[in-house]
């Protein structure tokens, strides 16, 4: 699981399950509840990319890829992982 931060627009943080690691600075995520545009809430939304942006590469910032308006958005703070044991 990937952490994201507290922020304006993310009050209460957020959780994703990362579904697949493809290099050390990129994963890809499956999460819900995240978008209200088009896809509206409550939606599951699978195989999203996300890249390490942290200056440290240390998964401190990240940003997430944005199929509806295809391109990268905003750099968003992360907690860490959660590891399965």
């Amino acid at each position: 699981m990937l952490v994201f931060d507290r922020s304006e627009r993310m009050r209460h943080g957020h959780v994703a399950l990362v579904s697949k690691v493809i290099d050390r600075r990129t994963i890809e995520i499956d999460h819900a509840n995240w978008s209200i545009g088009s896809y509206g809430r409550g939606k599951i939304t699978r195989n999203v990319r996300v890249v390490d942006v942290s200056e440290r590469n240390d998964w401190t910032s990240v940003r997430v890829w944005n199929d509806v308006d295809d391109c990268w958005g905003r750099p968003y703070k992360t907690m860490g992982f959660i590891y399965a044991n």
